[in-house]
């Protein structure tokens, strides 16, 4: 995928497509499915990157392979269903020809070494092992196009029964995949991260933190932490029914006013319509998975940007994700999903905020960071650490000095390294492969604008206006030196800057600051104009220095 990245290569593509849904010959083969699967997804995404079509009919990747049929076949590997017969020969003839067999009589006689005995799929496609590379290529595939006909083929299900035919962990890829197909649509607030949430989810949700504020006592509370919201409203009136005549004779006053109450509690009830058949469990992980997706997808939409908008709605989903884990009131009980879950969704999440901050070294984001640590012992995985730890490493990149590109093969490289899926060790490839954690550094820009006197080669403090593309009515105050963090899409081409004291010049490449421009300042300026700055006698002499300066990047 790397060395075929975006050429949209035939050989490979299709090579690829087969290998997602490859099914094991033998025992040794079952064994690190799930991670095989996801490197030929996310390999057929690579080179396959940003090839699909914007219009609304989807054209099956680039020109020449629309007769692999890649979308149809890729969303088969996500859904699930009957593999296509075609396909399925195909496979059993390379099969039959990697295996040194023939078409004929030859292949029968070792039919039993070819196949697997750990594991039985059947005719249908095993989407446990198909599903997340398939999802990912996808969005690799239709990266910033805005096709919503493809984004449509991953939406998440609009209904309990078919959430219950979903992992919950595939709806927080999901949602990472729309977000890059909907590249434009991504926006830098709260309310989009709610808006990624299905309407029956959110409701449940709702109805699940009122009725834990109500609840009393520890025994209630554990009652309704562990039941599920499937009881039957006619069981409970037959029993209220049965304690009626059990109490034998009663004053016809007290028959009544129990029938309205009965009554109010049935309406109730049929006003709640959507309790009957919801896991609770279910909808505790779908929401705190689409949660992590959500801030994942802002996360790589705004990485690199420093976009406090975008921080403060991740900060937000952070922190109720840390009280779920910490607190331990009624809330946060009926609320908390199983501990792996939440360590995972939480790990996902602060990666999230640090790729939006990375190099930025920003103040509040660090103590956060510092107080989602944990204690090491054997409760929490190494994934955990490994995950936070990074998440620091990316927020003071470089020393400041570097930050995230927002190109599609940067978006792919951050995708490849921070996967929403962490090992339970350092030996666990299961689901993942950890070599592709190091992919990250091929997403690093250094792009620190510094100022260098020319004279004494020493490095000076100069304030700076930046104007990006020259679409922005009001230019950026900066003081070099300082770091160019990505402000959307003003930075794919020239910029404009002016040092307030020295002149203009401009800047022709971004991820190389370099520049050879020059500026040199001859008017005079007055003391009460020059930058705050460290007293350094060494390089700063006086006001005839500032007189003659030159300055450059």
């Amino acid at each position: 995928g790397l060395l075929y990245m975006g050429s949209g290569h035939r050989l490979m593509t299709e090579f690829l497509l087969g290998e997602i849904g490859r099914r094991p010959r033998s025992d040794a083969a079952a064994a690190g499915r799930e991670g095989y699967a996801l490197c030929c997804g996310l390999a057929l995404g690579l080179v396959n990157l940003s090839k699909g079509s914007s219009e609304s009919a989807t054209s099956g990747g680039g020109a020449g392979l629309s007769d692999l049929r890649i979308d149809e076949r890729l969303h088969r590997y996500v859904v699930g269903g009957p593999e296509d017969p075609e396909t399925r020969s195909k496979r059993d003839a390379s099969d039959r020809a990697a295996a040194g067999l023939g078409a004929g009589g030859a292949a029968g006689l070792s039919s039993d070494q070819e196949q697997c005995s750990c594991i039985f799929e059947g005719e249908n496609i095993n989407t446990d092992v198909t599903a997340p590379g398939a999802t990912l290529c996808l969005g690799l595939m239709y990266l910033q196009s805005g096709n919503k006909s493809v984004a449509a083929r991953l939406s998440l299900p609009d209904t309990h029964f078919l959430l219950d035919y979903v992992r919950p962990d595939l709806l927080m890829l999901r949602v990472i995949a729309r977000s890059l197909i909907l590249w434009g649509d991504v926006r830098p607030s709260s309310d989009w991260i709610e808006e990624q949430i299905p309407g029956m989810v959110k409701r449940a949700f709702d109805r699940m933190i009122s009725k834990a504020r109500n609840m009393a006592g520890f025994a209630g509370l554990a009652s309704f932490a562990n039941m599920r919201m499937n009881s039957s409203p006619g069981l409970v009136d037959g029993a209220s029914t049965a304690g009626q005549r059990q109490t034998g004779a009663g004053s016809d006053e007290e028959n009544n006013a129990t029938k309205s109450n009965v009554d109010s509690n049935h309406a109730e009830k049929q006003a709640d319509d959507d309790d009957v058949d919801v896991d609770r469990h279910a909808i505790r992980q779908a929401h705190v998975h689409i949660i992590a997706g959500a801030c994942f997808g802002m996360g790589l939409r705004y990485a690199g940007s420093g976009n406090e908008d975008a921080a403060a709605a991740i900060t937000q989903r952070l922190e109720h994700l840390i009280r779920l884990r910490d607190e331990s009131d009624a809330v946060s009980v009926a609320l908390k999903p199983e501990r792996p879950i939440l360590e995972m969704c939480l790990s996902c999440t602060a990666v999230s905020l640090a790729m939006v901050m990375a190099g930025t070294g920003d103040v509040r984001t660090f103590k956060l960071l510092r107080a989602i640590r944990w204690k090491c012992d054997e409760s929490i995985r190494y994934g955990t650490h490994m995950a936070i730890g990074s998440a620091i490493g990316l927020l003071f990149f470089g020393g400041g000095t570097c930050t995230l590109g927002t190109e599609p093969e940067d978006i792919a490289s951050l995708l490849l390294a921070f996967f929403p899926r962490f090992p339970i060790n350092t030996m666990d490839n299961q689901y993942h492969l950890q070599a592709l954690r190091h992919c990250y550094a091929l997403a690093v820009k250094r792009r620190l604008l510094e100022a260098v006197d020319i004279d004494t080669k020493e490095k000076v403090f100069v304030p700076l206006e930046v104007l990006l593309d020259g679409k922005s009515s009001t230019p950026m105050k900066l003081t070099a030196p300082c770091l160019l963090l990505n402000k959307g899409k003003l930075f794919s081409s020239s910029s404009h800057i002016r040092a307030l004291l020295s002149g203009e010049f401009g800047l022709t490449s971004i991820n190389d600051v370099r520049f050879q421009s020059h500026a040199v300042c001859q008017e005079e300026v007055r003391p009460s104009e020059l930058p705050t700055r460290p007293s350094r006698p060494s390089i700063i002499t006086g006001t005839d220095w500032w007189k003659r300066r030159r300055v450059c990047g």
